[in-house]
């Protein structure tokens, strides 16, 4: 397993291999950190530190690592982490499906989905042909941006 960590213009995806996928391909997350701070990821077996000005990128085999949430008898992963001493979770996967077509790139099977942390912890959605850091946050797709839940 590789993790690796660089800032721009080198991006990284989050991957997670999820059911549902078009032709059993993968849901791929990109998530930019533009909060203004370095961020502490929290897996299963080791926390990991996620620069400002950075994207992470996690093989398909790596969703074991992270949290799952049990809902409606379905189990997908939450993004764990600490900002500033505080604990927070964000729902990925659930807010992912409700995404238009235009915040949403599909090739080979395979489902990309682009977010940028912002300065108010706030997940938001970013269209595949921004790039990072975008500007363009306003209008978003119904339900987001995606608030942080504190966990402490």
């Amino acid at each position: 397993m590789i993790i690796k960590i660089l800032r721009l213009p080198v991006l990284f995806l989050l991957v997670f291999g999820l059911s549902g996928c078009p032709r059993g391909g993968l849901t791929l997350f990109t998530i930019y950190n533009h909060s203004g701070r370095d961020i502490t990821i929290h897996y299963e077996d080791a926390d990991v530190m996620w620069r400002q000005d950075a994207v992470l990128r996690l093989g398909p085999d790596e969703e074991n690592r992270l949290q799952w949430v049990k809902r409606n008898d379905v189990s997908d992963p939450v993004l764990d982490v600490r900002i500033e001493q505080r604990n927070f979770r964000y729902d990925l996967v659930g807010r992912a499906f409700n995404l238009t077509r235009e915040y949403v790139s599909i090739a080979e099977g395979n489902i990309e989905i682009y977010y940028q942390l912002e300065p108010d912890f706030f997940l938001y959605a970013v269209k595949p042909t921004a790039r990072y850091p975008t500007k363009l946050l306003l209008n978003q797709p119904s339900g987001y941006p995606i608030e942080p839940v504190l966990r402490n």
